[in-house]
This record gives C-alpha cells, sequence and structure tokens, in this order.
C-alpha cells in the first residue's frame, strides 16, 4: 500500500464494502420479507395468502386452501425488508421463521412438509391429497393446542 494517498486506501475499502455487500445478496434473496396491507387480524406466525382483489393485501391463508403465499413475521426478524408506506404486515416466502401449526392431521415431526389446518392461517401436517406446502417443519410438535414451531418456508407444489 506504499505510495497509495490516504484517499486510494478508503476508496479500495469502500469497492470492497460494495461488491461484498452485491456478491452476500444472493444468499439473503430467500429472506426478503415485503410489506403488505393487511385483510383482518394477522399475526406473525399466521401463514397468509394474497387477497383476491388487492394483491398488495394479504389475508389470512382459508382452511385448507391451496393459496399459500407465506408467512407473517416481524419486520425485525428478517434479514432484509421491501417496505412500502402504510403497509404494516410484513411476509417471508422464504427462510426460517416461527409458524402457528397444529397437530390435528398426526405429530409434526422435524422434516415433515406442512400445509393447511382446518383453521385459518394455521398450518398443519401436510399429507398426499394437499396440493401446495408452505414448507418443511424443523422442529416437532404434538400438543393439542394450536402452537409455533420453526419452518422452512419454501412455498409450492406438495413434493410428496
Amino acid at each position: 500500500m506504499m505510495g497509495l494517498p490516504l484517499s486510494g486506501v478508503k476508496k479500495i475499502y469502500i469497492l470492497t464494502a460494495i461488491f461484498g455487500a452485491l456478491f452476500a445478496l444472493p444468499a439473503y434473496a430467500d429472506s426478503i420479507a415485503r410489506s403488505f396491507n393487511a385483510k383482518g387480524n394477522i399475526e406473525p406466525g399466521n401463514v397468509v395468502a394474497l387477497s383476491d382483489t388487492d394483491k398488495a393485501t394479504v389475508e389470512l391463508t382459508p382452511a385448507n386452501s391451496t393459496r399459500i403465499y407465506g408467512v407473517a413475521i416481524e419486520k425485525k426478524d428478517a434479514p432484509v425488508t421491501l417496505e412500502q408506506p402504510g403497509q404494516t404486515i410484513f411476509v417471508a416466502t422464504g427462510g426460517t421463521y416461527p409458524v402457528f401449526v397444529s397437530a390435528e392431521k398426526g405429530v409434526i415431526n422435524p422434516g415433515d412438509y406442512l400445509s393447511m389446518s382446518s383453521t385459518d392461517g394455521v398450518a398443519a401436517k401436510s399429507t398426499r391429497s394437499n396440493t401446495y406446502i408452505l414448507g418443511k417443519a424443523l422442529q416437532g410438535y404434538s400438543d393439542s393446542d394450536v402452537g409455533k414451531i420453526s419452518v422452512e418456508i419454501i412455498p409450492g407444489a406438495n413434493p410428496q
């Protein structure tokens, strides 16, 4: 670094920081949370769907539905957020987050795929008859009441 003026050293550090951020971004691409308007009462951990009438609005995913978009989360829990003024619900469509679950379709074991339960906004163990999933359980759950477990959010077709 001999011969470089101090301003040159600063430029190297700035370029390193910029390139580092650009190359690190793909690692977080699945963990970006986006803000939405809410239709009804939505809490962090609820499974949500895009509204049929307004794509800037989410609602609780209806019971036994395939309209799974993602999970409502706390803004502070996402590494990256895209926020629009006035939109207060943050939704993750990838990453690992706590999700409300029910054991109504059987005990949930780590690695089980999750789909919708018979309760709006609550996930349950997926069966072969479920065509769409929210993600994969990272923890087990067997309580009779609704609770929260950590889930890898990967909405898509049921791989079973």
